[in-house]
C-alpha cells in the first residue's frame, strides 16, 4: 500500500473525531452519517464513489468513538459519587506526578468508597491533587483517604485547554484533594507482579535520587529529560524552554529511544558478530533490531508509557518486523499508519499536544530533509554532522509552528541556534549519563546518585546557556495570540513549505496567497456594542467590546492556586479568540486576588493604553505595581462620584467612585457604567450592601438594562433594591462552579425569577456574550467551541 493510500484514511478518521466535539449533541448525525455511508458503499454501479465510502466510514468511525472515549465503561463510573459530600476511599497507586511549587497528583485505582458506614466495591480511576507532604508514594501502594469527589470541568472560555477531556484519555473521570498527601494512610503494598508495577516502582526509585542529588530546580530538569516527569519544572523553567525553543528535548521522545537503540545495537553486536554460527543463520541487520525490541519496551514502561515514546517504540516495532521479512516501505506509509492504529484505540490522543507534536516533527523531517540533505555539500564528517542537525531541526520546527503556536502561544527563532547548541550536550552526554544512572539504581545506588550528580551539572550548564541567548533582544521570542481565521492562515502556510516538492507551482501560489490573506486581513470590528462576561472560576474578568474597535477588560480572575495563572490560561487566548491585540484600557475595580491576579498575565503580554487604578498606587499589590512601572503603562484615577467620559451621540462611558474610607475594600470597588443606543450595562464590581447604597445615592448617568450582579450574586449586597431602582432587562453573574460561598445566593436567584428578570451565570453556563443593538440585549452561551 503506497503512503498516500494510507494518508485519505487517517486524514478521514482525524477529521470525524476532530468534528465530533462541535456536533456531539446532534443525535441525527449518529444514524445519518453512518446511513449515507451504507448507501454509497452498496451503490456498486458507481465504483468511483467507493474511495468516498471508504473516507465517509472512516469519518464515521471517528466521530462514533470520540462520543465513546468520552463515557466510562460500565461499573467504573466514579461520578455517581461526585458531590455526595466526604468519602472514605480505599485505592491503589498507578502513577506518582509532580508539579510545580512541590506540589503533586497520585493517580489511583479506586477499589472501595465508604458512605454513612457502607462499603461500596467500585471500580474506576481517580487522580489525587495535593499540596506536598513527607511521605514517599510508590506505584502499588495502597492508601486510604477521605475527600470529597469532584467532577472535572471546563470553565468555559474561548482558547482554554480541556482538562476533562485530558483526564478522559487517560481514564481518569473523577479527582480529589487533600491537603497534604500525608492526610492519606499508608496501607500494604500490592505485588510488583506485572512489567508495568515493576517499571512504575523503578521510576520512582530514580526521582527519588535525582532529588538526592541534584538542587531543586536541577532536579525537575533532570526528571523530565530521564524519566518523563515534567510537571515539577517551573514556570520560568518552562518559559526558557519555550523560548528557546528546546521543550521537546526535555520530553521523553524518540530521540530517547534512539539512543537506547543506537547504543544497545552496537553493543549486542559486538559480541554477536564473534560467533559465526550466529553470523551464519541469524543475520545481525535483519535480527538483531528484533531483539532490541525488549530493550526499548523496558524504557518505554519505566517513562511511564509517554506519547512521543509510544510513536517512536511502535514504529521501531514495525521497522523490525520489516527488516525480519526484508520488506521495504515508504517510512511515511509507516508513520501514517501508526498514526491511524493509535487514533483507533484511543481517539482522545488527536487532541494531545504530545502527540500531534510527535507526529508532525516526524513528517516535516521525512518530507524535507531527503530534498534537503542532497544539497549539503561534501564536508569534514563533524561540518556535515552540524549541517543536517540544522537542516533537521529547521524542518522539524517548520512542521510544528502551527502547533506550537496553537497550543502554546508561542514563536521562538532562538530555536535553530539553541539547538545546534543543545542537542548534543543533551543527547551525547546528559541522556547516557542519565541512562548509566537508571541502570545502576538498582544495584549501586551511590553510583546512580554520583552519575546524577555529574548529569545535573550538564543539564544546568545547558540550561543556563539557552538562558542567556533568550535573554537577547532578538532572541527572546513573541507570545502570539491569533485568531481561529489566523490560525488556519498559519497551518495553510506550513502546509505549503512541508509539501513544495509535491505540489505544482500554481497550486502553491493559490494556496499560499489564501494563506496570506488569512494572515494579514485585519480582525473585523463587532457589528454590535458587547460585554464578555468571561468564565474564569470564582473571580470577575468582563471584556467590552465597542463598535468603534475598542476594548476595555475589567478585571482579569483570579484563583487561589499560584500553578494555574487565570490570565495566561484564560484571559489571553479568549482575547486572542476575539482578535484583541490592543487593550485601550484596563480597569481593577478593587485589589482582591479574584479580579487582581489574572491582569498580571495581561498586562506583561499585551499592549495597554491605560490603566484606571481603584486607589493610589502605593495601596495596590506591590507585584502588581512593578509591572505597571516596568511596563509603562499610564494610570489613570477618579474623583469621587461619577466621572463621565463623553463618548458622542448615544454612547457614555462613566466611571464611579464611592467615599468609602471605611467601608471593606468590596464596597470601595470601581463601578463602570457603558451606554450604546438606548441600551446600558452597569459593572457593579463587588459592592456589597454599604457600597450598593452609596451607589444609590448618586443619580446614574442613564437606564440601565443590563446589569452585573454586585459581588458574584452575593446575598450580602442588597441586590434586590439595586434590582427594584434600575428594573434592567436581563442581569449576569460570575461565578465558580460549586463555589463554597454559594454564589449566586439561592434567594436573590429566586428573586429575579419572581419579578420575570433573566439570569445568566458563568457558572453554569460557561463565558456569555451580550450583544447590544442599540435597542436590545442578545445574550450567547459558549457551547460546543462556539457561542450559541
Amino acid at each position: 500500500m503506497s503512503s498516500h493510500g494510507v494518508l485519505p484514511w487517517l486524514l478521514a478518521f482525524c477529521a470525524g473525531i476532530a468534528t465530533a466535539p462541535f456536533g456531539l449533541h446532534a443525535p441525527w448525525m449518529l444514524i445519518a452519517v453512518p446511513a449515507a455511508t451504507g448507501l454509497v458503499y452498496y451503490q456498486r454501479r458507481h465504483p468511483v464513489r467507493h474511495p468516498l465510502a471508504a473516507g465517509l466510514f472512516f469519518f464515521c468511525t471517528g466521530y462514533l468513538l470520540y462520543g465513546l472515549a468520552l463515557t466510562p465503561a460500565p461499573g467504573e463510573d466514579l461520578r455517581v459519587w461526585a458531590q455526595e459530600g466526604e468519602v472514605l476511599v480505599e485505592a491503589e497507586v498507578l502513577n506518582v506526578g509532580r508539579r510545580d511549587l512541590g506540589k503533586g497528583y497520585v493517580d489511583l485505582l479506586v477499589l472501595s468508597v465508604r458512605k454513612d458506614g457502607l462499603i461500596h466495591e467500585t471500580s474506576g480511576r481517580l487522580r489525587l491533587f495535593h499540596e506536598g507532604g513527607e511521605a514517599r508514594i510508590f506505584p502499588g501502594d495502597h492508601l486510604r483517604f477521605r475527600a470529597r469527589l469532584r467532577q472535572a470541568y471546563n470553565f468555559g472560555t474561548p482558547g482554554e485547554f480541556d482538562y476533562p477531556r485530558y483526564l478522559a484519555a487517560r481514564g481518569i473521570w473523577i479527582t480529589a484533594y487533600l491537603k497534604s498527601i500525608d492526610e492519606a494512610a499508608l496501607l500494604p503494598r500490592a505485588k510488583l507482579d506485572t512489567p508495568r508495577r515493576i517499571a512504575g516502582y523503578w521510576r520512582q526509585q530514580v526521582l527519588v535520587l535525582i532529588d538526592q542529588a541534584t538542587p531543586c530546580d536541577t532536579a525537575a530538569l533532570l526528571g523530565a529529560l530521564l524519566v518523563g516527569e515534567k510537571g515539577a519544572i517551573s514556570s520560568t523553567q518552562r518559559e526558557v524552554l519555550a523560548r528557546g525553543g528546546i521543550s521537546h528535548l526535555f520530553s521523553i521522545s524518540g530521540l530517547h529511544l534512539g539512543l537506547i537503540g543506537f547504543y544497545a545495537y552496537h553493543l549486542v553486536f559486538f559480541f554477536w558478530r564473534r560467533s559465526e554460527l550466529l553470523l551464519l543463520y541469524l543475520p545481525p541487520r535483519r535480527y538483531l533490531p528484533l531483539f532490541l525490541l525488549p530493550v526499548l519496551l523496558a524504557y518505554f514502561l519505566f517513562t511511564g508509557e509517554a506519547l512521543p515514546t509510544r510513536r517512536a517504540f511502535a514504529m521501531a516495532a514495525v521497522g523490525a518486523v520489516l527488516w525480519l521479512y526484508s520488506r521495504r516501505t515508504a517510512p511515511l506509509n509507516v508513520l501514517w499508519a501508526a498514526a491511524l492504529i493509535f487514533l483507533l484505540f484511543e481517539p482522545l490522543l488527536l487532541f494531545e499536544a504530545s502527540f500531534q507534536l510527535s507526529f508532525a516533527g516526524v513528517a516535516g523531517i521525512m518530507l524535507l530533509l531527503p530534498h534537503w540533505s542532497k544539497k549539503v555539500p561534501q564536508q569534514p564528517f563533524l561540518l556535515r554532522w552540524f549541517f543536517l542537525l540544522g537542516l533537521t531541526t529547521l524542518a522539524a520546527t517548520l512542521a510544528t509552528l502551527p502547533l506550537t503556536l496553537l497550543h502554546f502561544h508561542m514563536l521562538a527563532p532562538a530555536a535553530l541556534l539553541t539547538n545546534l547548541l543543545a542537542v548534543p550536550l543533551i543527547g551525547l552526554v546528559a541522556v547516557p549519563l542519565g541512562l548509566a544512572a537508571i541502570l545502576l539504581t538498582p544495584w549501586w545506588e551511590t553510583g546512580a546518585k554520583t552519575l546524577l550528580a555529574l548529569d545535573g551539572l550538564v543539564v544546568q550548564a545547558t540550561f543556563d546557556l539557552v538562558a542567556w541567548l533568550v535573554s537577547q533582544p532578538l532572541l527572546a521570542g513573541w507570545r502570539l495570540y491569533p485568531t481561529p481565521r489566523e490560525m488556519l492562515g498559519v497551518f495553510l502556510f506550513a502546509a505549503i513549505l512541508l509539501l513544495w516538492y509535491r505540489l505544482r507551482p500554481h497550486l502553491r501560489v493559490a494556496v499560499g496567497l489564501c494563506a496570506c490573506l488569512l494572515i494579514v486581513l485585519p480582525t473585523s470590528r463587532p457589528a454590535q456594542f458587547e460585554v464578555v462576561a468571561l468564565s474564569v472560576g470564582q473571580g470577575d474578568a468582563t471584556l467590552l467590546r465597542f463598535v468603534d474597535g475598542r476594548n476595555i477588560l475589567v478585571d482579569g480572575g483570579g484563583l487561589r492556586s499560584d500553578t494555574f495563572d487565570v490570565g495566561e490560561r484564560l484571559v489571553a487566548p479568549a482575547l486572542g479568540y476575539f482578535g484583541v491585540r490592543h487593550l485601550d484600557a484596563v480597569m481593577l475595580t478593587h485589589d482582591h486576588p479574584d479580579h487582581r491576579k489574572g491582569l498580571h498575565f495581561i498586562l506583561e503580554q499585551f499592549s495597554v493604553g491605560e490603566f484606571w487604578a481603584p486607589a493610589p498606587l502605593d495601596e495596590l499589590d506591590a507585584e502588581f505595581v512593578g509591572i505597571l512601572s516596568r511596563r509603562q503603562v499610564p494610570v489613570k484615577f477618579f474623583d469621587l462620584g461619577w466621572t463621565f467620559m463623553t463618548e458622542g451621540a448615544g454612547r457614555e462611558l462613566a466611571i464611579f467612585r464611592g467615599d468609602g474610607r471605611d467601608f471593606s475594600l468590596n464596597d470601595q470597588s470601581l463601578v463602570l457604567y457603558a451606554a450604546h443606543g438606548g441600551e446600558a450595562v452597569l459593572l457593579t464590581g463587588d459592592l456589597e450592601s454599604l457600597g450598593v447604597a452609596e451607589l444609590l445615592l448618586h443619580p446614574f448617568p442613564g437606564p440601565v438594562s443590563l446589569l452585573k450582579l454586585p459581588h458574584h450574586g452575593s446575598g450580602r449586597s442588597n441586590t434586590e433594591t439595586l434590582v427594584t431602582v434600575l428594573r434592567p432587562q436581563a442581569t449576569f453573574a460570575s461565578s465558580g462552579r460549586n463555589n463554597v460561598f454559594g454564589h449566586p445566593a439561592a434567594a436573590l436567584v429566586g428573586y429575579l425569577e419572581a419579578v420575570d428578570i433573566p439570569l445568566a451565570r458563568t457558572d453554569i453556563e460557561g463565558s456569555l456574550r451580550m450583544r447590544s443593538d442599540g435597542s436590545a440585549w442578545t445574550i450567547q452561551r459558549w457551547e460546543r467551541g462556539a457561542f450559541r
